[in-house]
């Protein structure tokens, strides 16, 4: 593994994804990777640390019509942004591994029957899948492996662009393209996907209550795990892009959109109790919230925004009244890089080589992280298995890292023969294809 001083950290502009998320490498324009100022409000939170500040974090956003704001040349790179086969309950260190799966950036919801699979949804419409809970990764694809996101080419602004990925009751479901026609694509297997629709920009896409929603400043809906679409439906988000998406079964279940980055209208939340048929605003924001973000994800109680964070603006809010009251937890000058998960116990998200966990979003623990890696896209499989892929324009290709852990805080990376380097991954999602497939 390279050393994390000389480990090239450079800020891009991927959505603060994708994704959830439940999804930046992020939602569009949040990163590098998929291509993921506010202090009041209702009362912003700044709880005190236990470990130094956090560096490098990753950065981005679309603006207008599809451009994207300068990312901060200060700011860490981030792809905006895919345990062991014979035991699965077993840490690679043979201790037992919790067995509540969390949610990720798929928002699996109730477990399917078959096969566990993780697949991972990168840039120039990259995909990979693996077997065997992240230990190895096969079935590796994309539109073109000649290009090099890495070579001036504009993969954020590209119709390969991965900004969402999420996973529903047999179905994967992924949404592409930032700055140019968006589509919608689907499989069963996670490696042979149907294009299913086509349209505007979407800021990531998440699935809950029996339905898919893709979202921007409108939303479009499938009710059949993603066959066919309904669309556009309003939800009167004031700026004009979408910056991150997710799902939540807080409240019976709701859907949320962030947007922000418009001048005049920085920053906006919008909500959906009845699965993205209609939608309405949150009533207080913090500043800041709902523009920069990585993700949202949540439980029964609580919503959790993730954003990059840094100097200027807080890294998480937070609204424990279904969506309605939005506040800020400001950790100062931390970077978040990486999309976030309720493992069933805490929420936790990555970034600056620490972990940032928390039982109810606005108290946040920082742990270093061993070794020191850079999780972006992260997964969490139904045995208690973090599976994760670094990030960042510079973190692709021959510098790329695959890992896993069985707590989030001590990682494995695997040797370089298990997964194939390519462009970069912003999105990974748990779920189950059908015995017999791909995994054999």
């Amino acid at each position: 593994m390279r050393d994390p001083a000389t480990r090239p950290r450079s800020g891009s502009t991927l959505g603060a994804a994708l994704g959830v998320g439940l999804g930046a490498a992020l939602a569009p324009g949040r990163g590098a990777v998929l291509g993921l100022a506010l202090a009041l409000g209702c009362g912003a939170a700044s709880p005190e640390v236990d470990s130094t500040e956090a560096s490098g974090a990753t950065d981005g956003d679309a603006e207008g019509s599809g451009s994207t704001e300068s990312p901060d040349p200060s700011a860490p790179t981030d792809p905006s942004a895919p345990t062991d086969p014979g035991d699965a309950t077993s840490a690679d260190d043979g201790t037992s591994l919790p067995t509540d799966g969390g949610e990720d950036d798929s928002t699996t919801g109730t477990p399917a029957d078959g096969t566990p699979i993780v697949v991972l949804g990168g840039m120039v419409g990259r995909t990979a899948i693996s077997c065997d809970r992240g230990l190895t990764w096969i079935a590796d694809q994309s539109q073109d492996d000649g290009l090099r996101c890495d070579d001036g080419l504009d993969c954020d602004h590209h119709a390969g662009n991965t900004t969402g990925l999420a996973f529903g009751d047999g179905a994967f479901v992924a949404t592409l393209g930032w700055g140019t026609e968006g589509t919608i694509r689907r499989s069963v297997d996670g490696v042979t996907w149907e294009t299913v629709a086509s349209g505007p920009t979407f800021a990531g896409v998440a699935f809950g209550g029996g339905a898919f929603v893709a979202g921007n400043r409108e939303a479009w809906r499938s009710d059949d795990l993603g066959r066919t679409w309904d669309g556009p439906v309003a939800t009167g988000l004031i700026p004009f892009n979408g910056r991150g998406m997710g799902f939540a079964p807080v409240g019976g279940g709701t859907f949320v959109i962030s947007g922000g980055g418009d001048v005049g209208a920085e920053y906006d939340i919008v909500a959906s109790s009845d699965a993205g048929a209609s939608w309405w605003h949150a009533d207080t924001i913090a500043p800041a919230c709902g523009d920069g973000v990585l993700d949202i994800v949540g439980n029964d109680e609580t919503l959790v925004m993730v954003r990059y964070g840094g100097p200027d603006g807080p890294e998480f809010c937070v609204s424990q009244d279904q969506g309605h009251a939005w506040s800020a937890v400001d950790l100062g000058d931390t970077w978040i890089e990486s999309r976030a998960l309720w493992t069933g116990g805490e929420f936790i998200a990555w970034g600056g080589g620490l972990a940032f966990t928390s039982v109810d979003g606005v108290e946040w623990t920082t742990t270093p992280l061993s070794p020191e890696v850079h999780p972006v896209a992260v997964a969490l499989d139904d045995a208690g298995t973090f599976i994760a892929v670094e990030g960042g324009w510079q973190s692709a290709y021959e510098h790329q890292e695959f890992y896993r852990s069985s707590d989030g805080r001590t990682w494995q990376v695997l040797a370089p023969d298990a997964f194939t380097g390519g462009h970069p991954v912003g999105h990974l999602a748990f779920g189950y294809v059908e015995d017999g497939g791909a995994c054999g």
